[in-house]
């Protein structure tokens, strides 16, 4: 191989990661007890926020859980953490939540694919596109020994 057709292959398996990165979003689960949608969301997929919401501009960042105090989760989403995690937001939606569910409610905010899922499993699944990053320093090692 000439070294321009191996700067070429290095140059193409450095880029190949953002691709598959930017190809989907944060993945949240959802529900809605209100809309009936049952909780908790994550018997169901999860949403992708750019596969499901169009969200090429990283807009949802935050998966969101609101709680009653009784235990119940009656919502589950993909929310903008820059407002809808603010101190100041959580804080009113949460007095708003206490009157309309008659009781205590917590809201969580989290930042992760599948961060809102069941707390209760050891591990939420390994989304696909890190599992693809892994096995790219294989197929680089075994392309620079041929």
């Amino acid at each position: 191989m000439s070294i321009g057709t191996m700067e070429k292959i290095m140059l193409s398996l450095l880029i190949l990661p953002a691709f598959i990165y930017t190809a989907s979003g944060l993945k949240c689960y959802g529900c809605d007890e209100e809309k009936n949608t049952t909780c908790p969301g994550w018997q169901r997929s999860p949403v992708d926020t750019v596969a499901d919401f169009g969200d090429n501009t990283g807009l949802y960042t935050h998966c969101v859980t609101v709680q009653l105090g009784d235990g119940r989760i009656v919502h589950q989403g993909a929310y903008p953490g820059e407002t809808h995690c603010a101190p100041t937001f959580l804080e009113a939606w949460k007095q708003f939540l206490n009157a309309k569910w008659n009781q205590d409610v917590s809201i969580n905010c989290c930042e992760s694919d599948h961060c809102n899922g069941d707390t209760t499993k050891s591990s939420a699944p390994l989304p696909t596109h890190l599992s693809l990053v892994t096995i790219l320093p294989s197929i680089l090692i075994l392309i620079l020994s041929m």
